[in-house]
């Protein structure tokens, strides 16, 4: 992992291997290279949509709609 993260940094900083000021989306990148190996990273939970009455009421609206469109053709 750690060459990839350098490969990141490289890449958006510019071709340079020298910290460029102001550049966040490198500053990260380094921090991930520089960190020591073992290290466990801490990734936040994704949420996703649950069950949602709304959401069921359109998916059965669109396959409704989409079925009387095959059998109509």
């Amino acid at each position: 992992m750690k060459r990839f993260f350098w490969a990141k940094f490289h890449k958006t900083n510019g071709n340079s291997w020298e910290r460029k000021k102001n550049n966040t989306e490198a500053d990260f990148w380094h921090l991930m290279a520089q960190k020591p190996v073992g290290s466990t990273i801490h990734i936040p939970k994704r949420q996703f949509i649950g069950e949602s009455r709304e959401l069921d009421k359109k998916v059965d609206q669109t396959i409704d709609r989409e079925l009387e469109n095959i059998i109509l053709k």
